[in-house]
């Protein structure tokens, strides 16, 4: 009985080394985890190491860099932008001028209304009215020439100072 009894004295102390023996064998098995994963990702870059080996290539002719874009075509682009804003400009100005429905002259007036036009009254311009009539058109064809210049310069300057 004393020996049975003593075995179960000593009880709690085999269940402590047993415990302690648990932890030490999950702590070893943690690190045997650990260095199997190591061993796994060193052998895959060993064998990319190799595999990369066989994929090196060495560059024969290098590449030049060209003097000037092989597109777009700016010259190009630019003449077509200024012949289709020309063209847009005057196809609204014959929009507009066809859906005037302002009478200009007599005959224009005999045919609107289908009858014929009893009298007129003259349009009377004096000196001063043509010579301020001249100076306002040469000033608009003046504007026009200079605005259109200092515009294309603009956008001359532009283009070759972003592309």
């Amino acid at each position: 009985m004393d020996f049975h009894t003593s075995k179960l004295a000593e009880m709690p102390a085999f269940e402590q080394k047993i415990s302690r023996l648990q932890q030490d064998n999950d702590s070893l098995k943690k690190e045997y985890a650990s260095l199997l994963d190591k061993k796994q990702a060193a052998d895959l870059s060993y064998a990319l190491e190799i595999r990369q080996k066989a994929e090196r290539f060495v560059v024969l002719d290098a590449a030049q860099t060209p003097q000037k874009p092989a597109a777009p075509n700016r010259p190009l682009l630019s003449f077509a932008g200024l012949m289709a804003g020309v063209l847009f400009g005057v196809a609204l100005a014959a929009v507009v001028e066809m859906n005037d429905e302002t009478v200009r002259t007599e005959n224009e007036a005999a045919r609107i209304v289908g009858r014929p036009v009893l009298s007129g009254i003259p349009r009377l311009v004096s000196d001063q009215e043509k010579k301020v009539k001249r100076l306002r058109t040469i000033g608009m064809i003046a504007g026009t020439v200079v605005g259109s210049a200092a515009m294309g310069l603009l956008l001359s300057l532009v283009t070759r100072r972003f592309f």
